[in-house]
C-alpha cells in the first residue's frame, strides 16, 4: 500500500513510499489523473514503479507538471495475481524551494564598486566618469574601455563539507504555517574568486588601486560574514598585459578564497500521524 507521497520542494517531482503486503513477490504503481484505476493493466495510466517487494519508495519524476494534481495506485502480486494493495493516494507537484544566501560574486562586485567610488571621490583614486567600473566579465577591446577598471570572476566553487543526507542545517519544526518544518539541503562549499585591477599606461596607479581594492575588501569582512562568506582571505599579485590592447595595461589581482554555504531550503508540511507496528518473534523452547 502506499503509505506517504511528497512532493519534492524543486517541482515536478513526487516521493512515493510503498509499503508491500505480506506475501507478495512483485509491486506495480500506476499514476493517472482521473479518480478510478481499472486494474493493473489499467491503459489509461502510467506505469511509474514495477519491481521487487522490498522497495521503501521512488521518485516519480516523469510527465508531471506543477499545480496538477495525480493520484497513485499500488498493486501487489500476491500468488500470482495482481490486486490493488490499500487506497490511492493524491499529490500535487509544487515547487517549493528557494535558494539562501547572496550571489558571491555578485555582493563583491558590488561592495567593491561602492568602495572605490568613495575612493574617487576623496581623490586617492581617479576616473573620468567619476566612478571605477566593477564587472563580472573581461572587458571588452573594441571598444576600447575606459580606465581604471575592475573585475571580479568565480575562479571555483568545491564542496568541501558534507552532512548525512546533505542536510546543511537540522531541520526546524513549526516554523510554517499549520506547523510545517523549515527543511534545507546543501554543502558548504569553498570559493575562489578573483578580483582584478586594470590601469593603463600608469604602473603607480596601479598600486594606488592595489591598496584601494586590499582596504574594501577588509573593511567588509564583517559584512561578508553576515552574508555567509566565512574565513575570507585574499592574495595579492601585480601582472602586466602588454598585447591585447592599444597601451599597456598594469594589472593587480586580489585572489580571494572564502567559505560559503549552498543552502535550498523549503516549508515541508507537517507529518498528520505515525503508524507504528511491533512484530514479536515467536519463542523456541526446548
Amino acid at each position: 500500500m502506499i503509505v506517504y507521497t511528497q512532493s519534492l520542494p524543486i517541482g515536478d517531482a513526487v516521493r512515493v513510499i510503498v509499503r508491500p503486503p505480506e506475501g507478495a513477490d512483485a509491486v506495480r504503481v500506476l499514476r493517472k489523473a482521473g479518480p478510478v484505476f481499472a486494474g493493473a493493466d489499467d491503459p489509461d495510466a502510467a506505469r511509474v514503479y514495477e519491481g521487487g517487494p522490498f522497495i521503501e519508495g521512488f521518485v516519480d519524476h516523469r510527465g508531471l507538471v506543477n499545480g496538477s494534481a495525480v493520484r497513485y495506485q499500488a498493486f501487489a502480486r500476491v500468488a500470482g495475481v495482481w490486486a490493488a494493495s490499500g487506497g490511492a493516494a493524491t499529490a500535487t507537484p509544487a515547487a517549493a524551494a528557494s535558494l539562501d544566501g547572496a550571489d558571491p560574486v555578485a555582493l563583491l562586485r558590488d561592495r567593491l564598486e561602492a568602495g572605490l567610488q568613495v575612493e574617487v571621490a576623496a581623490g586617492r583614486l581617479r576616473h573620468r566618469d567619476g566612478y571605477i567600473p566593477c564587472l563580472t566579465a573581461p572587458p571588452p577591446m573594441d571598444p576600447e574601455p575606459a580606465f581604471p577598471l575592475v573585475t571580479v570572476q568565480l575562479v571555483s566553487d568545491t564542496p568541501f563539507a558534507r552532512g548525512i543526507g546533505e542536510d546543511l542545517a537540522d531541520d526546524e519544526a513549526g516554523t510554517g504555517p499549520d506547523g510545517a518544518w523549515d527543511v534545507s539541503d546543501g554543502w558548504l562549499s569553498r570559493v575562489s574568486v578573483d578580483v582584478w585591477g586594470h590601469v593603463v599606461n600608469n604602473p603607480d596607479a596601479r598600486g594606488a588601486l592595489r591598496r584601494a581594492i586590499g582596504k574594501v575588501l577588509i573593511g567588509n569582512l564583517a559584512l561578508f560574514a553576515s552574508e555567509g562568506l566565512d574565513q575570507f582571505d585574499f592574495t595579492l599579485s601585480d601582472h602586466e598585459e602588454l598585447e591585447q590592447y592599444n597601451a599597456p595595461i598594469y594589472q593587480t589581482r586580489a585572489a580571494c578564497a572564502f567559505n560559503t554555504p549552498w543552502r535550498v531550503r523549503s516549508i515541508e508540511p507537517a507529518v498528520a500521524g505515525v503508524s507504528v507496528a511491533a512484530e514479536t518473534p515467536e519463542s523456541t523452547h526446548a
